[in-house]
């Protein structure tokens, strides 16, 4: 039932934020709110094993919320995340007091250090070049010494801002995120003896990046060229203090991000930013008409999402697809809306394409919105600077998998897989029986 970052609750008729939890409160700090799974019964990958391997232990570790706690599952052992102001916290859903390796984290991290920081290039200028396109580019979000419009490096945090907020829009967020993962392998002792354990952590940093500067920029490329460095250190503590031939890591991503549509055009693609304006008279538009044939209370709008209000229609005997007649007359107008997806045509479609599939995958009956519009390739919302993702198209859903332990064999398969095989993927591999409602297939390592 988790349906998105945020999601209208037709039950509590508000909406919520996917790992909001109203009773539980911050472990760790004063400030921050309190998160965690208590909204949905599905377990996780780091459940199974818990359930199946005793005393085995489940750390999660992340930047965002969402990201520090959807990656632990339903019960893990502790699930920490970064709180915005300078701290890594946790919620009294997993732990009554803070755990001394968290606290001594964040007393001695001295996270404002970073305020003098400037972002800059790893290696030579002129190879940039050479992977990536030229460094000021219109469209990238310029964040720093913004009095003219130059997103180019070096890049710092300006004095007026937040360092701790800023902070997670930096390639050196991801390697305080490691030197935490670090800490809380060794005092937990995870690895430490013939129970398997499970250490998640989430890079958060780079989807704030991927938001600001978009794929082919040098600032994307500098960030994965410090991530891979941050990684070898990781690696090697890792090597370390349990040993490379007792750990398997596996490194993927959530998603993609569409290229900025400037570099879109300039390649010849197509791609834009839809137009705020012209978006919000169609969105006017259709609550006129439908107000105006059919009455008021129609149907709940968030942003661009319609949740119908199915009381009021049934108990009136309107017919929906009036509405969503109206809809798409009005929607399709906007320059970028290539057409509206109606989640009952979605179910009921007996074609089986990748895309088909795609989209049934993503709709929950009763949580998700009944319509809501189907973007070109290359547009989005997001204006006038910066760069987005949720879409079906390849920019967004292409993602690497990697498999990693040592005495494995080095090889590559560009067959069709899904990040949801990982979870039975390691089950098997440990020999755990794969419950029934996972979804994906084992792979072989």
């Amino acid at each position: 039932g988790l349906v998105g970052n945020s999601y209208y609750d037709r039950v509590k008729k508000r909406n919520i934020y996917c790992v909001e939890d109203e009773k539980a409160r911050v472990i760790g700090s004063n400030t921050g709110k309190a998160r965690s799974m208590i909204n949905y019964e599905a377990k996780g990958l780091g459940d199974c094993i818990k359930d199946n391997i005793e005393n085995s232990k489940v750390i999660s570790i992340g930047g965002k919320d969402r990201a520090g706690i959807i990656l632990g599952g339903k019960n893990p052992d502790i699930a920490v995340y970064y709180n915005k102001n300078g701290e890594f916290i946790t919620s009294d859903h997993y732990v009554d007091t803070v755990p001394e390796w968290l606290e001594n984290f964040n007393q001695n991290s001295n996270l404002n250090s970073y305020k003098d920081s400037l972002w800059t290039r790893s290696l030579s200028s002129s190879l940039y070049l050479d992977y990536s396109r030229e460094d000021n580019y219109i469209g990238e979000i310029d964040d720093f010494e913004t009095d003219k419009y130059s997103p180019t490096f070096p890049i710092g945090i300006d004095k007026k801002n937040n360092t701790f907020r800023v902070l997670i829009s930096r390639p050196w967020f991801e390697r305080e995120i490691l030197n935490l993962s670090i800490e809380a392998l060794k005092a937990e002792k995870l690895g430490f003896d013939d129970q398997t354990d499970l250490l998640a952590i989430g890079f958060s940093a780079m989807d704030y990046m991927g938001h600001k500067y978009g794929p082919f920029s040098q600032e994307m490329m500098d960030a994965f060229i410090k991530l891979d460095k941050y990684l070898d250190n990781f690696i090697n503590d890792i090597d370390n203090i349990v040993g490379l031939e007792n750990t398997l890591f596996i490194l993927t991503a959530d998603h993609g991000v569409c290229p900025l549509p400037e570099y879109l055009l300039e390649k010849g693609k197509q791609g834009g930013r839809i137009n705020k304006k012209n978006l919000h008279e169609a969105l006017d538009w259709i609550d006129e008409e439908c107000e105006e044939l059919f009455g008021r209370d129609l149907y709940y709008r968030n942003g661009t999402k319609f949740y119908m209000n199915h009381e009021k229609l049934e108990a009136e005997n309107i017919d929906r697809n009036n509405i969503y007649d109206i809809v798409e007359k009005y929607l399709t107008k906007v320059v970028g809306i290539e057409k509206i997806i109606v989640n009952e045509d979605i179910m009921s479609a007996i074609n089986q394409d990748e895309i088909m599939q795609k989209f049934k995958n993503m709709i929950h009956l009763e949580k998700s919105p009944d319509i809501y519009p189907l973007l070109s390739p290359g547009y989005m919302y997001m204006t006038p600077y910066g760069t987005t993702h949720g879409s079906h198209y390849e920019y967004d859903t292409n993602v690497p998998i990697i498999y990693s332990r040592y005495g494995f064999k080095s090889k590559s398969d560009d067959a069709l897989k899904t990040t949801v095989d990982i979870a039975p993927t390691i089950l098997k591999y440990l020999g755990i029986e794969i419950p029934t409602y996972f979804d994906g297939n084992a792979i072989k390592l």
